[in-house]
């Protein structure tokens, strides 16, 4: 990652195709973007740089942001 996201911010990513144009996440799905951090075992990580996680721990975070989508 070139950018320092956190993990929660990159699980929120998953949320961009449900907001409009030039829209802002709003609470609705930062709970979508929690929950699916909770799914995958990495809710704990939700503060973490994503640069400074595992292969492994970024995997199950990439996966939450996937299940954002919903």
């Amino acid at each position: 990652m070139l950018y320092p996201f956190t993990c929660l911010e990159l699980a929120l990513m998953g949320r961009h195709a449900h907001l409009g144009p030039l829209a802002f996440e709003g609470p609705r799905d930062v709970e979508i973007a929690r929950k699916s951090l909770e799914r995958t075992g990495s809710i704990h990580l939700a503060a973490r740089n994503v640069n400074e996680l595992s292969g492994g721990e970024r995997q199950r975070v990439l996966i939450a942001r996937a299940l954002a989508q919903e």
